[in-house]
């Protein structure tokens, strides 16, 4: 019979065999037909603040934007992130002064430090464009026709915005304009779509594709607006909050309400609370992802945010205040 020694040294190495066998099982690589959401880790320390620990639960980020060279820019009451395409984190910060009262609608990158902004300071029924340059923390204003300004886009080197329009009675429906920046010609900022209405929860998100097509989500229509300004629909939706992505190649995804049953994503990475957050969170308004070629995700709770950062990877935030999950997806292929 082995001495006591033998017997520890047999039982570490069972124990360390176990530990293997189990990473190595968390860590099998994802089937051709998986749906596969990797948790995003960035360094959590503000600009000019010592290094902090890698965190990846962090907080719900409900304005999420590609920096035109493979990283994303988000933003969340006033609390900036960008993440470069190799996952660092160069840039977090507050913003201070009169623009940490800005109530963002919308956010999208020229170039990795330079942001289009639309929002509003003094209420919902106002809102205007600005120009943000990261790197000097300048705010610049830009001119435009509309009252009021909601979501943002850019196509084909212009900026797209929404206009909400509302009537004496309170109603409120909506137009898009294509702002060209020429040096303040009133030309350059036309109407290029027709009214539209909007749905009960008064909020419109725009995103567009490589080609200018701009694709508006009402939360009860999801509406296709070609550079010539054709409107057509492409999906009636179920009345929530409107989320919606169109990629570069014009891919377009959108939440639809779901309940919790179906297929489980593959979890690739991440730590044990992050992993809790995507897989564990059963009591929430679980929501699918639908794609324009006909695929369905399975459901994400408290989805609060979507863009395409490639024509491969969508990416989301995930979660609720008590902890909330900035990811990658990748369809099956």
């Amino acid at each position: 019979m082995p001495g006591p020694k033998v017997r520890a040294a047999l039982l570490a190495c069972t124990v360390a065999a176990c530990v293997t066998a189990l990473l190595s099982s968390c860590t099998a690589a994802p089937a051709a037909d998986d749906w596969v959401l990797t948790p995003i880790a960035y360094a959590n320390a503000s600009d000019g603040s010592p290094s902090e620990p890698t965190i990846d639960v962090t907080y719900p980020m409900p304005h999420i934007a590609p920096d035109t060279a493979g990283g994303l820019w988000t933003e969340s009451a006033g609390s900036w992130l960008h993440l470069e395409a190799r996952g660092e984190a160069p840039r977090r910060f507050n913003v201070e002064g009169e623009m940490a009262s800005l109530r963002v609608r919308g956010i999208a990158a020229t170039d990795p430090s330079t942001v289009i902004v639309s929002g509003g300071i003094d209420g919902a029924r106002e809102g205007s464009l600005w120009r943000f340059d990261t790197s000097s923390m300048r705010w610049s204003a830009i001119s435009t026709t509309a009252t009021v300004v909601g979501d943002v886009a850019l196509t084909g080197g212009a900026v797209a915005y929404v206009e909400y329009l509302v009537d004496a009675r309170g109603g409120v429906s909506a137009v898009i304009h294509r702002l060209d920046d020429r040096g303040g010609d009133p030309d350059a900022d036309r109407v290029v779509s027709p009214v539209f209405p909007v749905g009960a929860d008064g909020v419109v998100e725009l995103s567009a594709a490589a080609d200018g097509t701009l694709v508006a989500n009402t939360g009860t229509r999801l509406l296709l607006i070609t550079p010539s300004g054709g409107l057509s629909e492409v999906a009636t939706l179920d009345a929530a909050e409107p989320l919606s992505a169109a990629s570069p190649g014009g891919v377009i995804a959108w939440a639809v309400a779901a309940d919790r049953r179906g297929g489980p994503w593959f979890v690739d990475g991440g730590s044990p609370e992050a992993r809790r957050i995507v897989e564990a969170n059963e009591d929430c308004g679980a929501r699918r992802i639908v794609f324009t070629d006909g695929r369905v995700s399975p459901a994400l709770c408290d989805l609060q945010a979507m863009a395409w950062i490639d024509e491969r990877t969508l990416i989301v935030s995930v979660g609720t205040e008590g902890g909330a999950v900035l990811a990658k997806i990748r369809p099956p292929e």
